[in-house]
């Protein structure tokens, strides 16, 4: 990480266009300016590193790029219908009506509540982990998908603790199934 700041700095302090070649994603997101994603020698998608990880171009960019959940839907009115909810999709599907699709919604979109809330999708807790500045639970829906959520490390839940899944809102990509 050290290094890292240092070639951030040194690109900054000599205002110099460096081509920076790596697959550590993380690296990639806090070292540029702009990134290309290339799949098979062609550019999947071009942008800053925010563009890239909220408004991912393709299916490919949104699984590539961060962490995300595929969860299944149907593709309709421009919205994919995900389990307790419905959600936006991002430009650039080539979903058309009815279709059977797979949402990449990253674990951040997700929040987990209490299981007598009175809004979400009842899940049950697999794990759990504490990683510093927040935790990552796996939950499982009644369905059998396994979805992670990312939450603050205050809110801490165990295997086979039952809670409420719920949507933030953000728009996601998707691809047909």
């Amino acid at each position: 990480m050290r290094l890292r700041d240092e070639i951030k700095a040194i690109q900054t302090e000599l205002g110099i266009t460096t081509i920076f070649v790596t697959h550590d994603q993380e690296e990639a997101l806090a070292v540029a300016d702009r990134i290309a994603v290339m799949r098979a020698g062609v550019i999947e998608q071009l942008g800053t590193p925010e563009e890239l990880y909220c408004r991912p171009a393709t299916p490919f960019v949104a699984s590539f790029v961060g962490d995300s959940n595929r969860i299944p839907g149907t593709y309709l009115g421009g919205e994919v219908r995900l389990p307790g909810t419905s959600l936006d999709v991002l430009p650039g599907s080539d979903a058309q009506e009815g279709d059977a699709v797979t949402a990449f919604v990253r674990p951040e979109q997700l929040r987990l509540d209490a299981a007598d809330a009175e809004h979400g999708v009842p899940v049950t807790v697999v794990s759990s982990g504490f990683l510093g500045a927040h935790r990552r639970t796996v939950v499982r829906l009644d369905g059998g998908d396994l979805v992670t959520v990312q939450h603050g490390p205050a809110q801490q839940f165990v295997g086979d603790d039952r809670a409420k899944l719920n949507y933030l809102g953000d728009a996601v990509a998707v691809e047909a199934a």
